[in-house]
């Protein structure tokens, strides 16, 4: 949403103080609802892989409740591996605020937008509203998703390397 400028004397009648403009693309949505998605059945299905509550009774061969489970859990991975691909690639291709907020640490002027933030937040001072992502969310985006997710899915393939060697 862009507001303009507000002047009683330059103000037309039925005209609105602001615009609606388009910001995230599909496939950035997409990718944004699919890895939430996933991270929560990783989350679910890893609380249970670590502590399962359901103890089926009988023989393994009849209840294979931890085998699919582990299953869910599988497929939840490579679908946030191919949604972080397909967002990666979006980051290049996509508008200009498939890039916004992404931690430019090398310049002075994404560390007062980062400071501003948080003085806007804490209601310090009040500072402009970026259209996409502000610098505080677009670094708490890179290290809580790229980061975390990355190391997420390094150790988890490794430990299902374990199981599963070539």
């Amino acid at each position: 949403m862009i507001v303009r400028d507000y002047h009683p004397l330059t103000l037309e009648p039925g005209k609105a103080l602001y615009e609606t403009k388009y910001v995230w693309e599909l496939p950035v949505r997409l990718t944004h609802w699919i890895t939430a998605a996933a991270i929560t059945v990783l989350f679910a299905t890893g609380l249970y892989i670590a502590s399962p509550v359901l103890g089926p009774r009988g023989e393994a061969y009849n209840n294979f409740v931890m085998g699919r489970v582990r299953e869910i859990h599988f497929i939840s991975a490579y679908v946030l591996l191919f949604s972080m691909i397909v967002r990666f690639y979006w980051f290049y291709v996509g508008n200009n605020y498939a890039r916004s907020g992404f931690p430019r640490v090398w310049e002075k002027q994404w560390w007062g937008e980062f400071f501003g933030q948080i003085h806007e937040y804490l209601g310090i001072k009040r500072v402009p509203v970026p259209l996409g992502h502000n610098a505080l969310a677009g670094a708490s985006y890179f290290l809580f998703v790229w980061c975390l997710g990355i190391f997420m899915l390094l150790t988890g393939f490794a430990l299902y390397g374990g199981n599963n060697p070539a």
